[in-house]
């Protein structure tokens, strides 16, 4: 079991979205999108009533599927402990898995399988070009989705990351 821990006010908040896209509770103050979501069902965790990290999923017959480890643009928080977010959000989903009597694989999207890798809306920093700010976007999403999964020793395919309760079980 694995928690994060912060002395902040954390909250909790999730959606089921039938228009993928922006949430319409997630804006900055210029009126820019915060928060896209890329899947079905977004979990969103906030610290101090800010945005800090959400997760999309899916749910496809005996399967999760991981669209989206989305770090909110208004997180700016780097506490060391709150740095494991990833790991920690696709463990959640393992551990639920595990005890599921229905869930027999957790899938985690490679981060070019994604549609914000390969067209990503986002805004570049002052100073920064867009081609910079796409790489370095790309960069991020590399570490979080396949960084994250092959340090959980998750099966690679073209497609995802792949654990399963059966490669589990013998393992």
């Amino acid at each position: 079991n694995v928690a994060l821990r912060t002395q902040r006010n954390v909250g909790i908040s999730w959606g089921i979205y039938r228009d993928l896209g922006p949430d319409p509770a997630q804006y900055l103050e210029d009126g820019t999108p915060s928060l896209n979501w890329e899947a079905a069902v977004g979990i969103l965790i906030s610290i101090d009533n800010k945005p800090a990290f959400g997760i999309g999923l899916e749910f496809v017959e005996d399967q999760i599927h991981i669209r989206q480890l989305q770090g909110a643009v208004t997180f700016r928080d780097r506490e060391a402990n709150l740095r494991e977010w990833p790991r920690v959000s696709i463990e959640t989903c393992i551990d639920f898995a595990r005890l599921s009597d229905t869930i027999r694989e957790v899938r985690v999207y490679r981060a070019d399988q994604t549609p914000f890798y390969r067209d990503p809306v986002l805004i570049p920093r002052p100073g920064q070009s867009r081609d910079d700010a796409i790489a370095d976007n790309r960069q991020r999403m590399r570490r979080r989705y396949d960084g994250t999964a092959r340090q959980l020793k998750m099966r690679a395919t073209p497609t995802y990351y792949v654990w399963s309760r059966q490669e589990s079980a013998q393992a």
